[in-house]
């Protein structure tokens, strides 16, 4: 059964912007966003070697912000975008490759 769908896209050079849609609500809340999120982080910074990942997230989705700071996304720029004919606040969150091995370690002991 299909949930949603991540990906790492444009991949230039050492960067990627992740991407990830999970279509069915009743889904969400249950972890399986947290679990697709850290299994394409670990593939970005282990077998595809990138060194940074960017992602944009809506301002208002403060779950999906929350995540994104638990495992080490830092705020680097807020701006807007048109969504369904009104505009709304957008962040843009990145994170290094050492910041999430770091916070992996840290996973590991507690």
């Amino acid at each position: 059964m299909l949930a949603g769908l991540v990906s790492l896209a444009p991949i230039e050079g050492d960067e990627a912007e992740f991407h990830i849609f999970l279509g069915e609500t009743h889904r969400r809340g249950r972890g399986v966003g947290q679990a697709a999120t850290t299994a394409m982080l670990q593939r970005a910074f282990g077998e595809l070697r990138l060194t940074r990942v960017v992602l944009k997230v809506l301002e208002a989705n403060g779950a999906a912000r929350r995540l994104y700071q638990r495992l080490g996304f830092q705020t680097e720029a807020q701006g807007e975008v048109s969504k369904d004919g009104t505009y709304v606040g957008l962040v843009t969150m990145a994170l290094e490759a050492h910041r999430f091995a770091a916070g992996q370690d840290r996973s590991a002991i507690t």
